[in-house]
């Protein structure tokens, strides 16, 4: 199971976060004309441990889940849900065993129209640093 795919998971699993998104939570992107309020998780990096052995399981992936809304404040409130259920978070998501869940970086990434509205895009993005284990592959 991908970090993605279980973050999205668990953020389903939520019923603080599901009462606003309902399901629309998309993987690395947003469809061509999302319904909104809208969540986004994109893989930034994610770096395999190793020891002299070879890879030792442990993973340090760093994610940006993103809050999408029409308005300003829905996007802030929707951020701030994923905050609090993210943040801090340590055990399973799904089965990925998630040993630390760190906030590193929280930013507002607000899109201007594309034709002269007023409708912009608002969104809250933050970017957590995710420590989890991973399989050992096994060498014959």
């Amino acid at each position: 199971m991908t970090v993605q795919e279980a973050i999205l998971n668990y953020l389903l699993s939520r019923g603080d976060v599901v009462n606003i998104v309902h399901n629309h939570i998309f993987t690395n992107h947003l469809p061509e004309n999302p319904p909104f309020p809208s969540i986004s998780i994109r893989l930034i990096s994610a770096e395999h441990g190793r020891n002299l052995d070879g890879p030792n399981g442990v993973v340090r992936a760093r994610v940006q889940v993103e809050s999408w809304a029409s308005d300003f404040w829905q996007s802030q409130d929707l951020g701030e849900q994923v905050r609090l259920a993210m943040q801090g978070y340590v055990g399973l998501m799904s089965s990925l065993d998630v040993r630390d869940c760190a906030l590193d970086t929280d930013i507002d990434t607000p899109e201007p129209p594309e034709d002269a509205s007023e409708n912009w895009i608002y969104s809250k993005a933050y970017i957590f640093s995710v420590l989890y284990n991973e399989s050992v592959p096994s060498h014959a």
